[in-house]
């Protein structure tokens, strides 16, 4: 994380385009980079990964992540979820998607 970025805090958030909740892990200017979060195993025919726990206490029904890190301009990112936690079982699944973002050439 850069060091402009420093009060930036990883949270769960609902983004307004994509109508879905996100797991925003950075910010670099005014991109927040995020996993998304789904109740569907498919997402435009590419298999999600499956949660142990819903992150949403509220919500029993499974719930997946996609497999990858996403941007999108901070200004379609709207209230957090300040009740949301993943499992200590899905923390190492999301550190895993992050790490694997963080090993991709930055163009």
């Amino acid at each position: 994380m850069s060091k402009k970025n420093k009060g930036f805090r990883r949270g769960f958030r609902k983004n307004k385009r994509i109508k879905h909740p996100t797991y925003v892990v950075d910010k670099y200017g005014n991109l927040y980079k995020y996993i998304g979060i789904t109740h569907s195993p498919k997402t435009n025919d590419e298999d999600n990964i499956p949660l142990m726990k819903n992150p949403n206490p509220n919500d029993s029904r499974s719930a997946y992540v996609r497999p990858y890190v996403e941007s999108d301009d901070y200004r379609n990112f709207g209230r957090g979820y300040n009740d949301w936690r993943f499992s200590e079982a899905d923390r190492k699944t999301v550190r895993k998607i992050i790490e694997k973002d963080k090993e991709k050439p930055r163009k």
